[in-house]
Protein backbone atom coordinates (compact mmCIF):
# COMPACT_ATOMS: atom_id res chain seq x y z
CA UNK A 1 0.00 0.00 0.00
CA UNK A 2 0.92 3.45 -0.81
CA UNK A 3 0.43 6.41 1.35
CA UNK A 4 0.66 10.48 0.33
CA UNK A 5 0.75 13.06 2.39
CA UNK A 6 -1.00 16.51 1.54
CA UNK A 7 -1.31 19.79 2.69
CA UNK A 8 -4.31 22.17 0.86
CA UNK A 9 -5.11 25.59 1.13
CA UNK A 10 -7.70 27.24 -0.65
CA UNK A 11 -8.86 31.81 -0.33
CA UNK A 12 -11.37 33.68 -2.53
CA UNK A 13 -9.78 36.03 -5.16
CA UNK A 14 -10.94 37.92 -8.01
CA UNK A 15 -14.33 36.67 -7.90
CA UNK A 16 -13.45 33.08 -7.54
CA UNK A 17 -11.06 30.78 -5.28
CA UNK A 18 -7.65 30.34 -5.83
CA UNK A 19 -6.37 26.34 -4.36
CA UNK A 20 -3.03 24.73 -3.97
CA UNK A 21 -2.23 21.51 -2.90
CA UNK A 22 1.27 19.52 -2.00
CA UNK A 23 1.78 16.36 -2.24
CA UNK A 24 4.49 13.76 -1.19
CA UNK A 25 3.93 10.54 -3.17
CA UNK A 26 4.76 7.60 -0.68
CA UNK A 27 6.85 4.81 -1.63
CA UNK A 28 8.57 7.05 -3.72
CA UNK A 29 11.69 8.92 -2.32
CA UNK A 30 11.62 12.71 -2.86
CA UNK A 31 8.97 12.97 -5.21
CA UNK A 32 6.49 15.46 -4.80
CA UNK A 33 3.40 16.74 -6.92
CA UNK A 34 1.60 20.20 -6.87
CA UNK A 35 -1.53 21.54 -8.05
CA UNK A 36 -2.59 25.33 -8.24
CA UNK A 37 -5.85 26.19 -9.30
CA UNK A 38 -8.23 29.06 -9.95
CA UNK A 39 -12.38 28.43 -10.28
CA UNK A 40 -14.78 31.01 -10.72
CA UNK A 41 -18.65 30.86 -12.00
CA UNK A 42 -19.43 31.19 -15.39
CA UNK A 43 -22.95 31.13 -16.60
CA UNK A 44 -24.64 28.05 -14.97
CA UNK A 45 -21.48 26.45 -14.12
CA UNK A 46 -18.24 26.68 -12.83
CA UNK A 47 -14.58 27.71 -14.96
CA UNK A 48 -11.48 25.69 -13.86
CA UNK A 49 -8.01 26.72 -15.22
CA UNK A 50 -4.42 25.32 -13.51
CA UNK A 51 -1.17 23.74 -13.25
CA UNK A 52 0.00 20.29 -11.76
CA UNK A 53 3.75 20.12 -11.24
CA UNK A 54 6.05 17.06 -10.62
CA UNK A 55 9.02 16.70 -9.05
CA UNK A 56 11.08 13.70 -8.32
CA UNK A 57 14.79 12.18 -9.22
CA UNK A 58 14.00 11.87 -12.16
CA UNK A 59 12.04 14.85 -13.46
CA UNK A 60 12.68 18.19 -12.06
CA UNK A 61 9.53 20.20 -12.40
CA UNK A 62 7.64 18.85 -15.28
CA UNK A 63 3.92 20.85 -15.39
CA UNK A 64 0.71 20.32 -16.91
CA UNK A 65 -1.73 23.06 -18.10
CA UNK A 66 -5.31 22.56 -17.42
CA UNK A 67 -8.54 23.97 -17.90
CA UNK A 68 -12.42 23.12 -17.77
CA UNK A 69 -15.93 23.95 -17.75
CA UNK A 70 -18.13 22.09 -15.29
CA UNK A 71 -22.20 22.38 -14.90
CA UNK A 72 -24.07 20.83 -11.96
CA UNK A 73 -27.11 18.27 -12.44
CA UNK A 74 -29.14 19.07 -9.60
CA UNK A 75 -27.96 19.10 -6.18
CA UNK A 76 -26.21 15.26 -7.18
CA UNK A 77 -23.62 15.54 -9.75
CA UNK A 78 -22.27 17.49 -12.53
CA UNK A 79 -21.16 16.64 -16.04
CA UNK A 80 -17.81 18.87 -17.32
CA UNK A 81 -15.39 18.82 -20.37
CA UNK A 82 -11.88 19.66 -19.57
CA UNK A 83 -8.25 19.97 -22.12
CA UNK A 84 -4.56 19.37 -20.47
CA UNK A 85 -1.21 20.68 -22.68
CA UNK A 86 1.11 17.55 -21.24
CA UNK A 87 4.37 19.39 -20.06
CA UNK A 88 6.13 17.29 -22.40
CA UNK A 89 4.73 19.18 -25.14
CA UNK A 90 2.49 17.38 -28.03
CA UNK A 91 -0.99 18.17 -28.59
CA UNK A 92 -3.47 18.67 -26.14
CA UNK A 93 -5.87 16.14 -24.53
CA UNK A 94 -9.48 16.60 -24.43
CA UNK A 95 -11.59 14.46 -21.56
CA UNK A 96 -15.07 14.64 -19.78
CA UNK A 97 -16.64 13.94 -17.17
CA UNK A 98 -19.95 12.62 -15.23
CA UNK A 99 -20.57 12.26 -11.66
CA UNK A 100 -23.71 11.34 -9.94
CA UNK A 101 -24.70 10.60 -6.77
CA UNK A 102 -28.04 9.32 -5.07
CA UNK A 103 -28.64 9.39 -1.58
CA UNK A 104 -30.74 6.70 0.02
CA UNK A 105 -33.32 7.04 2.94
CA UNK A 106 -30.92 5.20 5.28
CA UNK A 107 -27.81 6.65 4.83
CA UNK A 108 -25.83 5.14 2.13
CA UNK A 109 -24.88 6.55 -0.89
CA UNK A 110 -24.45 5.62 -4.44
CA UNK A 111 -21.83 7.66 -6.47
CA UNK A 112 -21.16 7.05 -10.06
CA UNK A 113 -18.05 8.49 -11.12
CA UNK A 114 -17.03 8.04 -14.96
CA UNK A 115 -14.20 9.73 -16.06
CA UNK A 116 -12.52 9.77 -19.63
CA UNK A 117 -9.36 11.03 -20.56
CA UNK A 118 -8.09 11.01 -24.11
CA UNK A 119 -11.69 10.70 -25.11
CA UNK A 120 -10.71 12.59 -28.11
CA UNK A 121 -7.01 13.39 -29.07
CA UNK A 122 -6.19 15.53 -31.75
CA UNK A 123 -4.81 13.10 -35.07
Amino acid sequence: PQTNFYGEYGAPAFGGMVSGRVTRVGGQPDTYMGDLNYRTPVGPGMATVGVTAMKSPQMNGLANYHAGYGVPLGENGFVGANVMQPAQGGKPIFGAQLQYRKQFAKGGAVTIDEMRRELMRNK
